[in-house]
């Protein structure tokens, strides 16, 4: 990912991991995915999450993962993490609320 970045030369500062295809992760997994964030932070780049599935939701709910990326990190699906990475963009980490996303009711306000 870090290397298609670096050839598109542009100025990219999110990236969505669409998960619904993630059936689960084990230890190892979170730990790349860790790595991972920490490469793009170097870079100024925020990691966002979109579509974890339950079973991958409940993993990462005992390793703590919400707590260390910021649970605002975390949609449902993925319009709902594009439209929060257009809205950070332009109010940037102050002006967007910490804790605005919730996996069940975010679902169930887009169903309204």
């Amino acid at each position: 990912i870090i290397s298609l970045m670096t050839e598109t030369n542009k100025d990219i500062r999110y990236v969505i991991l669409e998960m619904s295809p993630v059936i689960s992760v084990d230890s190892s997994a979170l730990h790349i995915i860790e790595d991972m964030a920490k490469e793009f932070k170097k870079k100024e780049i925020h990691l966002v999450f979109a579509n974890t599935g339950n079973r991958v939701t409940s993993v990462m709910e005992r390793a703590d993962f919400f707590e260390h990326f910021g649970k605002q990190w975390f949609h449902s699906t993925t319009h709902s993490a594009v439209q929060y990475c257009l809205r950070h963009k332009r109010l940037g980490d102050k002006g967007v609320k910490e804790d605005v996303v919730d996996f069940g009711e975010e679902a169930k306000a887009e169903a309204v």
